[in-house]
């Protein structure tokens, strides 16, 4: 979250203004996380409790380039937070923007749009490259005795993997195209970003990990072996904010559909104080653990379950937005999405042959 560089000027336009001639893009981005970044009830609840602006040049990155009041202030990670970057610059300290919001020149990667009545245009390769994004998806804070803590790790863990070496972007992901219209009135053009980020509502996580669950009989109870394979993400899963979670739900069900045995474990990264108990990122001063699953990498988790005679073991695989201790601290409840699921029905024993249907294999693509 470094300091954004840029020309104050008296305001900005708000994101309904953009709207007015950008309605479908405006639409998308209304429902994603950039447009609650300035008011998500967990972020809220961390900059108070931290009683720190740290965050600010990331979850408001215009309040320093605007006059005090102005509205897109609120509006978070708004219109011209992006679109009135001219350059990023990586250097050791890493990404720095530079903003051009006295000239009232949008800049975007559609390189043939003109200008017209309400700003200027600006053309930017940059904004489909990964290191637009690296300024706030990477941060690092002080911990006690000069020790570095990295808190946000997303740009570096993509620079690291094969996605980077293959040029896939961030924005290949999370903004992927489409032709459509950018303004109205104005003619159709290719390769049109997703403003929504396919974040917000859960849609990448649905996209992430690839499940294989494995069931067989073990001396009347139910072996289950659950593989999860990052296959669609080029950074560790979950992603962002520590005290994140992968939830990996196993339970049996009977015949009629009443559940018996059930087991949950927790996948994440942990930050904790210096008594290891986990805290948030703000009052930590260590990394304790890390399992998120890395891009390309395999997670296998075994569970034994009692089961009955007959009926279906599940597999419900969930992301989740704060582990309990993050909960505690803040008072915010977890939000859950789904990513991915599989179910295997197994029947009754067989003498000298285990159970009925067992052992089987369910494997589902993200």
């Amino acid at each position: 979250m470094t300091p954004l560089q840029g020309s104050p000027r008296a305001n900005a336009h708000p994101a309904d203004r953009c709207g007015e001639c950008h309605a479908a893009l405006h639409a998308e981005w209304k429902t994603s996380a950039h447009a609650r970044s300035q008011r998500s009830p967990l972020f809220v609840a961390m900059r108070e409790k931290a009683g720190s602006k740290a965050c600010e040049p990331c979850h408001a990155p215009l309040a320093a380039l605007v006059q005090p009041g102005e509205p897109v202030i609120e509006e978070g990670v708004t219109c011209e937070a992006c679109h009135a970057i001219r350059e990023a610059s990586e250097g050791p300290a890493g990404v720095e923007y530079a903003y051009a919001l006295a000239e009232n020149r949008k800049f975007g990667p559609i390189c043939d749009a003109k200008d017209n009545y309400f700003h200027r245009m600006g053309c930017s390769p940059l904004h489909r490259e990964a290191r637009f994004c690296g300024g706030c998806h990477a941060w690092t804070m002080d911990a006690k005795a000069g020790a570095k803590l990295a808190v946000f790790t997303d740009y570096p863990e993509w620079k690291a993997t094969s996605y980077a070496q293959a040029g896939i972007a961030c924005q290949d992901c999370h903004m992927p195209t489409t032709t459509a219209q950018v303004a109205s009135g104005a003619e159709r053009k290719v390769r049109v970003g997703n403003h929504g980020f396919l974040a917000g509502g859960g849609e990448r996580a649905r996209h992430a990990l690839g499940l294989v669950a494995k069931a067989s009989d073990l001396d009347g109870r139910i072996a289950l072996e659950v593989s999860l394979k990052n296959e669609g993400a080029g950074h560790a899963v979950p992603a962002g904010m520590p005290g994140r979670q992968v939830i990996v739900r196993v339970r049996v069900l009977d015949a009629a559909g009443n559940e018996g045995a059930h087991e949950e474990r927790a996948l994440g990264r942990v930050l904790g104080d210096e008594a290891g108990r986990e805290v948030p990122f703000y009052a930590a001063q260590k990394e304790q653990a890390d399992e998120r699953i890395k891009p390309g990498e395999t997670r296998k988790l075994d569970f034994t379950l009692e089961a009955p005679s007959e009926g279906t073991v599940e597999v419900a695989v969930a992301w989740r937005s704060a582990s309990p201790a993050i909960v505690a601290a803040t008072g915010v409840p977890a939000e859950e999405r789904p990513m991915t699921e599989a179910k295997i029905p197994f029947g009754a024993r067989q003498k000298g042959a285990g159970r009925a249907l067992l052992p089987k294999t369910v494997m589902v693509r993200p």
